[in-house]
């Protein structure tokens, strides 16, 4: 299949928006959220110096702020970007588990936010807690984990 020009440039401008503007108004979020929690503030500006002065602004040094990785989940699970996510366009005929025939061209989406505030999945959903995630393996920049969703899953997220 060759696409036209046209196609390709809408392509590429999709892409582009999609891949900055999820990851300015996480950091926009992860910030004002900051801002309206001061009791973290101390602790990840702690946390933050204290890996700069070891290991520099390294990867392995951003790898290694637990408290600030666990923050910035957390924001992400209180305030997610959307509320419906991994919409897309069923390509061929499929039978869902339960039985639900999906066909070519129908369009599914995920319920995205309901998930992070059921107290099945997280003890006292309704409250923030900045370091909920450093009892637990789930990290910030994991691809796969039900917390990531509004990134998109798997390989192309």
């Amino acid at each position: 299949d060759d696409w036209p020009f046209e196609r390709l440039v809408t392509e590429i401008c999709t892409t582009s928006f999609a891949a900055i503007h999820t990851t300015s108004m996480t950091i926009t979020t992860v910030l004002l959220e900051l801002v309206a929690r001061p009791e973290y503030q101390v602790s990840l500006r702690d946390e933050i110096r204290s890996m700069v002065a070891s290991k520099g602004w390294t990867l392995e040094a951003l790898d290694a702020m637990s408290q600030l990785d666990s923050f910035m989940l957390e924001t992400r699970r209180f305030r997610p970007l959307a509320d419906i996510v991994l919409n897309r366009m069923c390509m061929q005929d499929t039978t869902l588990s339960d039985g639900t025939a999906i066909t070519p061209g129908t369009y599914v989406s995920v319920a995205y936010s309901p998930r992070l505030l059921d107290g099945r999945y997280y003890s006292s959903p309704t409250e923030f807690d900045g370091l909920r995630f450093l009892k637990t393996e789930e990290r910030f920049t994991d691809v796969d984990g039900a917390i990531s969703l509004g990134f998109g899953a798997g390989k192309h997220a």
